[in-house]
């Protein structure tokens, strides 16, 4: 068991006798959900943070000039791939 606004406040160990948190007297409780974690500390879920760093790169990727490895890779095409008509 644990205390849920250990981080604000400041208290690690709870008291298990009386069953809340020593000094902010929460309720002490044996699962707490990750959303509401992240929710306390400001945090995003780590898909969040990897889609925000993908997405930033393909904008580092989108504003370099042609000739460039990462662009080229990117938006390059095959030699000699059939290409859809439309």
């Amino acid at each position: 068991m644990f205390c849920y606004t250990a981080a604000k406040c400041g208290v690690r160990t709870a008291a298990k006798k009386t069953g809340s948190c020593i000094s902010c007297q929460m309720p002490l409780v044996s699962h707490v959900p990750n959303s509401t974690i992240l929710h306390l500390i400001g945090s995003y879920d780590l898909t969040t943070i990897m889609m925000q760093q993908r997405l930033r790169w393909l904008g580092h990727v989108q504003l370099m000039e042609d000739g460039r490895l990462p662009n080229d890779i990117l938006y390059g095409e095959f030699y000699n791939a059939p290409r859809r008509t439309g």
